[in-house]
């Protein structure tokens, strides 16, 4: 009974939060200097973080994917290339330094370097480095947001 309501819980939460940083993600409304921050990047990062297990990820992620796809369609792919390096780097987190904070934003800096220098090849672009570097700087930042929820150890 309890593990059904907290899994209600949180898919009714991700969802919320799926659509949330979707729109916030393609609203631009946070760009600085034509950067954005990749919120769903960071959504999908601190979530290993919170041992809320591969069932609760893989439903957190189809959220993204589905309402990504519902709102952006033309973003169907660069969501897919998102989540399975999201889903990766929490299979890395394993391999890091054990440290939790420093494990997290390894993981932000490794998955922001990633998906920005790859799918711009893959559309068959050059990567715009200067852009990488920023979008980084900016993920990390915003990342130093999810610190404390990252550090409560949760059972």
């Amino acid at each position: 009974m309890f593990e059904s309501r907290s899994l209600t819980l949180f898919v009714a939460l991700a969802a919320v939060l799926a659509i949330f940083f979707t729109l916030l993600q393609y609203s631009r409304s946070l760009a600085v200097l034509d950067v954005n921050p990749n919120f769903l990047l960071i959504f999908l990062i601190v979530l290993p973080f919170l041992r809320f297990g591969f069932f609760r990820f893989s439903a957190a992620s189809a959220l993204v994917l589905l309402f990504a796809v519902l709102f952006f369609p033309f973003w169907f792919w660069e969501m897919v290339a998102l989540i399975t390096v999201t889903l990766l780097a929490g299979f890395a987190r394993q391999f890091l330094t054990g440290n939790r904070i420093l494990d997290f934003f390894i993981l932000i800096l490794g998955t922001t370097l990633i998906l920005n220098s790859v799918l711009p090849v893959l559309s068959g672009f050059e990567p715009l480095w200067f852009r990488i570097a920023l979008e980084a700087l900016y993920n990390v930042l915003l990342g130093c947001v999810a610190v404390p929820l990252i550090t409560r150890q949760i059972s």
